[in-house]
């Protein structure tokens, strides 16, 4: 299986940007940054996003700009 965007991890587990604010209490402005590839997250915070989208951190890749 290949790697999948954080975009497309979220998508697939079926939530909104706003669910995911929401849960991690990072803003959506933040969120849709890291998914752009604007800005990279931090290894915990990755780490929790990987988690609750229930997709290992190796089959999940933050694009680059």
């Amino acid at each position: 299986m290949g790697k999948i965007s954080l975009k497309a991890a979220r998508v697939n587990a079926g939530m909104t940007l706003a669910d995911v604010s929401k849960k991690t209490n990072i803003s959506k402005y933040t969120l849709a940054k890291y998914e752009k590839g604007e800005v990279s997250p931090r290894w915990d915070t990755f780490l929790l996003l990987c988690s609750l989208y229930n997709q290992s951190c190796t089959d999940i890749f933050v694009p680059t700009r």
